[in-house]
């Protein structure tokens, strides 16, 4: 691991980007957690420093980098401490942002036995020294009520976007991940939602610092993923066939054999294999046996045989993790391939399922996915034609902006809904559909960036002064409900990035039922919220000095927002426009 003094600093509740032994003249800037006392706390510690059972020294610790997991970590140690010396068994909170129904900013929820046992006024009195906590109370509801220093809030993480910029929200992982892309029936609809899930998920992956490496199964696509190792493998590769046959003499003496009369076929037990193994969480009831039929078995075992050619011909290092995209009719089929790795090979990688449900097309033509797609370019083209009248097809930055707002507008179509959920489009020329809000994103952010670029040439020409710098800031100008509801969204992009990175590693080693489209709504309420706001109040305001403190404070918020964006945009492999 790099030198404390030159890495990136990390959080506690992350997937880990910074773990270290301080030295004393290391702590003057940054807040560091000491190793916990709660065994599942120091699992996640473990976690962090790649390796189990690891001995604490006093001066063991990991330092912040995101307020609302610093905020979380100080109230979980409070807690900690309240269950140790009340004797009760410790247990991570939930921390929920609060609604205009609840006085705090933030709350805990107490309503189970086990945190009504924890509340006290031990608790509240010891919430009350967290610097950034205003005030704490207990409703009548059972909720822990948090109202926290904005000011404080907003200068804190304001400074650590500014600081982290592209970085922000993004953790370091060292792990490894192979992703395996369906690709079946090439141009069909739900062959497409598979390639578009895969590229955010890599995209996200990449930006986290994981090694990916991808395979694409039995269809090869020119469609590229960002910053990742694309291991080409085809069926006439002379190995395969070795390994498909190395794999049927396994089977043939496998302990899972069942003993069937008047059959040539191999019949494994896969039921009892996952029961035996306590495999029912990852696979559940689906396969109760596997049949490999004579005449047939190199197919049968084709998908297993290609998983175990490329770990074992096209990766020099195992990886941590394999994970496998698919559409959800043929589940079976993944599920069967990583069952027999593991029955047969006894590998031991995390296998982690997603399976996309279909699409429903309602179309009375039935267009195929490039109509659909030409469908939005021709909506773009007409709309840019209308709002422009210097703009041309053939020129290459519009043309660049209109396959933006359209691979924007596809993919927002086909994220935005959950890989559990049927996804039911409609053509991008048809009355009944309402707005895309891929276009409304960009447009939102393009927004944003004219905004900055009017401030700057106000700047030039001398109306304003140049943007105050964050300590300058007087935070405490930010006064409306509706920019603490957009910074929130500052606030929590950490824990959203968090949150999904955290479902796609889990050595849960299952299918994966996170919602995996929280990026894209997350998005769309931000423009939601931002729209309105922009409804309301004029940012840009006059040349007074009273004026311009506010506006400095809006600004800073704005900016908060704009990385948001691009940081956003990153996971989603899409290219942001500054006009539109």
């Amino acid at each position: 691991m790099s030198s404390p003094r030159n890495s990136k600093l990390g959080t506690v509740y992350s997937v880990f980007e910074c773990c270290m032994r301080s030295d004393t003249n290391l702590l003057s800037t940054v807040k560091m957690y000491r190793f916990p006392a709660s065994p599942s706390r120091r699992l996640q510690w473990e976690a962090a420093l790649q390796r189990k059972n690891w001995k604490a020294n006093p001066k063991s610790v990991l330092c912040n980098k995101h307020f609302i997991t610093e905020f979380q970590n100080d109230v979980q140690v409070i807690f900690d401490e309240i269950s140790v010396n009340k004797n009760i068994a410790c247990a991570s909170i939930n921390i929920v942002k609060g609604s205009i129904y609840l006085k705090g900013d933030y709350f805990i929820p107490l309503k189970s036995n086990h945190m009504l046992r924890i509340n006290c006024k031990e608790l509240l009195e010891k919430l009350k020294n967290i610097s950034s906590v205003l005030a704490v109370e207990v409703d009548s509801n059972y909720n822990l009520l948090f109202c926290l220093q904005r000011t404080t809030v907003y200068e804190a993480v304001l400074q650590q976007v500014e600081e982290y910029s592209t970085e922000y929200g993004m953790l370091q992982n060292n792990k490894s991940v192979l992703v395996l892309i369906d690709t079946d029936k090439m141009g069909s609809f739900d062959s497409v939602r598979n390639v578009l899930l895969a590229e955010h998920i890599i995209s996200l992956l990449v930006a986290n610092k994981v090694k990916v490496l991808y395979s694409e199964y039995t269809f090869e696509t020119a469609k590229e993923y960002p910053k990742c190792t694309k291991l080409l493998c085809s069926d006439s590769c002379p190995s395969l066939t070795d390994i498909s046959k190395e794999l049927a003499n396994k089977a043939v003496v496998s302990n899972w054999k069942m003993d069937l009369e008047e059959t040539e076929n191999i019949c494994l037990d896969s039921k009892k294999y996952v029961e035996d193994n306590n495999l029912k969480q990852k696979y559940g009831q689906v396969l109760n046996s596997i049949t490999l039929f004579k005449d047939n078995i190199d197919k049968n075992l084709h998908r297993t045989s290609y998983i175990k050619h490329l770990l074992k011909d096209h990766i020099s290092v195992m990886p941590d993790f394999i994970l496998h995209i698919a559409s959800q009719r043929h589940d079976r089929q993944v599920y069967k391939a990583g069952i027999l790795l593991e029955m047969l090979e006894e590998f031991n990688n995390v296998h982690v399922y997603i399976f996309n449900q279909s699409i429903q097309y309602k179309d009375t033509n039935n267009s195929s996915i490039n109509d659909f797609i030409q469908a939005y370019r021709l909506e773009v083209v007409a709309a840019m034609t209308h709002k422009y009248d210097s703009f041309t097809t053939s020129d290459e930055t519009w043309n660049s902006r209109i396959e933006s707002l359209v691979d924007t507008a596809v993919k927002f179509d086909f994220l935005k809904v959950n890989h559990n959920s049927i996804i039911n489009l409609k053509s991008p020329d048809s009355p009944e559909r309402g707005k895309n809000f891929g276009i409304f994103v960009q447009y939102n952010f393009a927004r944003l960036s004219n905004l900055f670029r009017n401030f700057e040439i106000k700047v030039k020409e001398g109306y304003y002064k140049p943007l105050q710098s964050l300590k300058e800031v007087d935070f405490s100008l930010l006064k409306l409900e509706e920019e603490w509801n957009l910074f929130h969204f500052v606030l929590s992009f950490p824990n959203l990035v968090q949150n999904v990175l955290n479902c796609l590693l889990s050595h849960g080693n299952m299918k994966i039922r996170y919602r995996l489209n929280k990026i894209c709504l997350m998005l769309q309420e931000l423009c939601q919220y931002l729209s309105l706001y922009y409804s309301k109040i004029r940012i840009l305001s006059g040349p007074q000095i009273h004026l311009q403190k506010t506006m400095n404070a809006r600004l800073w918020l704005l900016k908060g927002i704009h990385q948001v964006f691009k940081n956003s945009f990153i996971l989603l492999n899409v290219s942001g426009l500054d006009v539109m």
